[in-house]
């Protein structure tokens, strides 16, 4: 079971990767291009590492203090999907909880 959590990070961050060198392209052909990015999210992936991630989240690890769920992921990309972000072509839409806001 080990493989499959690391089969996700290397994917996600391949698809970053690829994202960066397609965009100037893409941003020339006047199409939209966003990146998705998902934080903290309960799922069976992370259902091993439950326990220790609850105690974090308790502590202060994200701002809003819950898990992620996929409805979460899920409303942004519809969002994406529905052109409500028309203005923000090339942005990364974080659906993290707070997690990646930078704090003293």
């Amino acid at each position: 079971m080990l493989w499959r959590p690391l089969e996700l990070f290397f994917g996600q961050t391949i698809f970053f990767w690829l994202v960066l060198l397609f965009v100037a392209p893409v941003l020339t052909m006047r199409l939209l291009s966003e990146e998705r990015r998902s934080g903290t999210i309960e799922m069976l992936m992370t259902a091993p590492v439950t326990e220790k991630y609850d105690r974090l989240i308790a502590e202060g690890l994200l701002l809003q203090k819950r898990w992620g769920t996929p409805e979460d992921v899920g409303k942004a990309v519809a969002g994406l999907a529905k052109g409500y972000f028309q203005y923000s072509t090339g942005a990364v839409i974080e659906v993290g909880g707070g997690f990646s806001v930078l704090r003293l």
